[in-house]
């Protein structure tokens, strides 16, 4: 795999589940661009946020 991946979180969930699995992914797909997005507990995931993930055009 090679290019960006997005992904959005809460605090939680980046430090003990997101970050790791970036990490793992690192060796075996050097090209994959990780990028995380920190949202509040409170707001959760904006509808806005949710419409970008899903209408991206598969790479």
């Amino acid at each position: 795999m090679t290019g960006p991946l997005r992904i959005a979180g809460f605090t939680t969930a980046i430090s003990g589940l997101i970050a790791p699995a970036a990490g793992r992914l690192r060796p075996s797909h050097p090209d994959l661009l990780v990028r995380v997005r920190m949202v509040c507990a409170a707001h959760g995931f904006s509808p806005r946020i949710v419409h970008a993930a899903t209408h991206r055009s598969a790479v």
